[in-house]
């Protein structure tokens, strides 16, 4: 779980050092709201994923597509707010989205076996 997120984080300061410059407290601040924008991305998910579970099919194709969208929407908050407010580095949100995504499906296939 943490060495996959170790490796994504260390690739992503790498690509910030080269190509963007390195501000630390600005790229904590975006990781935090990275990790925080997934973590909320995931909970809605399983959210969706149990309460459709047992309802009627036709009602379910609809409220799982607007619910899809929901995701998809705060995702893309995620983003604008990252690009509006300069304290939170967009670099470090991707790096703290992805890392959250990657150690749970990390540890889902690592435990799946």
């Amino acid at each position: 779980l943490a060495s996959t997120s170790l490796v994504v984080i260390f690739a992503g300061a790498c690509f910030l050092v080269v190509f963007r410059g390195f501000r630390p407290r600005s790229l904590f601040f975006g990781f935090v709201f990275g990790v925080l924008i997934s973590a909320i991305n995931f909970w809605m998910l399983s959210r969706d994923v149990s309460r459709s579970r047992y309802a009627p099919r036709d009602r379910v194709e609809k409220w799982l597509f607007i619910h899809f969208l929901a995701r998809y929407l705060v995702i893309g908050l995620g983003f604008a707010v990252c690009l509006v407010y300069p304290k939170l580095h967009i670099i470090g949100f991707v790096i703290g989205f992805v890392a959250l995504q990657l150690a749970i499906f990390w540890n889902l296939f690592r435990t799946w076996r």
